[in-house]
């Protein structure tokens, strides 16, 4: 019944990595394009200068950095998450950090739609409001084409 693993820095940072390369794909091969497989880097530098590589092509191609919002961003997870997302050319001002007190009053919350990748990192211990509901994706204008879920536990009966 109690905690004895958490999430880590390294989650947040492969998370991000994954969703700024999608969303970079995304705008090099189009957004039907299906995203390739992915393999293994060596280290840190190497997936640092991959997805940075990436990253300027599809600056090139669509003019513009992505926005990125960070759910649980105080956390370990979302500061490797906010860390990656920095590390890799994107400005502190294009990344959203959100935590327990943006979130206190509940879900769900329209802002995400705003940003152009949505990278969950929070802890859920307890059942709670959706931040983002179908009919929102669905039915809203909205910039978000990528969301990652890296808190996602399927053993977590809240999640």
């Amino acid at each position: 019944g109690r905690r004895v693993a958490a999430f880590g820095y390294y989650a947040g940072f492969a998370g991000a990595a994954i969703g700024i390369d999608v969303w970079s794909h995304r705008q090099i091969a189009g957004p039907d394009a299906p995203y390739p497989s992915i393999s293994p880097f060596n280290n840190e530098t190497e997936l640092i200068a991959h997805i940075k590589n990436r990253l300027d092509q599809a600056v090139s191609k669509a003019g513009r950095l992505p926005e990125v919002m960070v759910m649980g961003a105080l956390g370990r997870c979302g500061n490797g998450a906010a860390d990656f997302a920095l590390r890799v050319g994107i400005p502190d001002e294009k990344i959203v950090k959100w935590d327990l007190a943006e979130t206190a009053a509940g879900g769900p919350f329209p802002e995400i739609l705003r940003h152009d990748i949505f990278v969950n990192c929070i802890y859920l211990s307890t059942p709670i409001p959706a931040f983002l509901t179908t009919s929102m994706l669905a039915d809203s204008p909205r910039s978000l084409t990528v969301l990652v879920d890296v808190s996602c536990d399927t053993t977590n009966r809240t999640n």
